[in-house]
């Protein structure tokens, strides 16, 4: 699955996965910044993160994660499909 390319009804089956479970992994993504923005966008509207100090320089909506920032991970702020607390186990997708 190619998430650059998902139609509404292939992004429908990962929406109601994710209402589900309440956490996404979908592996082996190439994503650049505005692929990764315009994804996270089709689940809603993107707050950045309260503190500044965690915020992509160009781009606030997406939170630098990890002390070394110039290597960090792109994480959508303030999207509830970002983190989870270990209680669910992935599944795949029917």
């Amino acid at each position: 699955m190619d998430v650059k390319t998902l139609d509404d009804a292939g992004f429908a089956a990962i929406y109601r996965a994710w209402l589900d479970a309440n956490v996404l992994v979908v592996p082996d993504q190439q994503l650049e910044i505005d692929d990764f923005l315009r994804y996270s966008r089709r689940f809603g509207r993107i707050e950045p993160h309260p503190s500044k100090s965690t915020r992509h320089p160009n781009y606030p909506e997406i939170t630098m994660l990890g002390s070394n920032r110039a290597k960090a991970t792109l994480a959508p702020s303030g999207s509830s499909g970002g983190a989870g607390d270990g209680s669910r186990r992935p599944r795949q997708l029917q």
